[in-house]
């Protein structure tokens, strides 16, 4: 069957039956490409939400390092033991709370 031989309407159709192929196929690769990106979004907010808790951790921990090194300079001076211990006990239990969220979400032996 030679393309020329064919009338008008069949010649349309035919093209039109490619361009709708090629649009289902363009509509398809497009809708792999954005489920791709919504899935490497989730992995973006998720590192940096653990970003967040490490940022957090290390924070908290420096700062108990900064009081206890008050603690220490002072000589044991009882006024500046009162004000700093329960500040550093209180840090103490944000930094476990926080170690124990890092824990559950970091999965890797690496991350770990």
């Amino acid at each position: 069957m030679n393309f020329n031989n064919l009338k008008i309407g069949q010649r349309l159709g035919m093209g039109f039956g490619v361009v709708l192929l090629l649009l289902a196929v363009l509509t398809g690769v497009s809708l792999t490409a954005m489920n791709e990106a919504t899935q490497s979004q989730k992995q973006m907010v998720e590192m940096k939400a653990r970003a967040t808790l490490t940022d957090e951790w290390v924070a908290n921990t420096q700062l108990n390092i900064n009081r206890v090194m008050g603690l220490a300079k002072s000589g044991a001076n009882p006024e500046v033991d009162t004000y700093f211990k329960p500040l550093i006990a209180q840090t103490t239990e944000r930094i476990n709370v926080l170690q124990k969220e890092l824990e559950a979400v970091i999965e890797s032996d690496k991350g770990k």
